[in-house]
């Protein structure tokens, strides 16, 4: 109704209620009570949609996809450009009714001239029918992967993807761009 997407990590339970009543506030804000009725839950933003889940998963998110960003780009001097085009361009983020993730993301990754050498490190689960903004395949994988605490490695010269759980215990030193005025 409000144009945004939320995408529910697949640890939250879909039959929750939430009740959560606000004063005109702008969205953002609304999503962030809502998150907070979840125990020890949270959510970040993207370009494309609202990802509410738990908060070790939440918080992580967007680093990851940063990190698996830069990688994804490395490749634009080992790629021909219809290669790497089909890598990086937008697709069609969309399953049907008990869909199983695993299968889902093998599909996606050929549409992007990707191969998943060890799909099975996914673990089986159906979900119910969505439907998500299009997307690059670097933020549908980490954002699939991300809610079964794995990520994915490239291998090869060819665009392979191996499938590694999340280290919880990796630190990762990241910096944050802060505008010439703070206030």
């Amino acid at each position: 109704q409000s144009g945004v997407c939320i995408l529910r990590d697949r640890r939250i339970d879909p039959h929750r209620l939430i009740s959560v009543q606000t004063e005109f506030v702008p969205r953002a804000q609304v999503l962030r009570q809502i998150s907070r009725t979840i125990p020890d839950g949270a959510v970040c933003f993207t370009e494309h949609l609202a990802y509410v889940g738990p908060a070790d998963a939440i918080h992580r998110f967007p680093i990851v996809l940063s990190q698996k960003t830069k990688e994804i780009n490395r490749l634009r001097d080992k790629l021909n450009a219809v290669s790497f085009r089909r890598l990086t361009g937008k697709m069609n983020v969309s399953w049907e009714n008990l869909s199983e993730p695993r299968q889902f993301l093998l599909d996606r990754a050929a549409v992007a001239g990707m191969t998943l050498t060890n799909p099975e490190a996914i673990p089986y689960d159906l979900w119910a029918e969505g439907t998500l903004p299009e997307m690059e395949f670097v933020e549908l994988a980490t954002l699939i992967l991300n809610q079964f605490d794995l990520t994915f490695e490239l291998q090869g010269p060819a665009p392979n993807l191996t499938i590694v759980p999340i280290d919880p215990s990796e630190r990762v030193e990241y910096s944050y761009s802060v505008g010439s005025q703070l206030k």
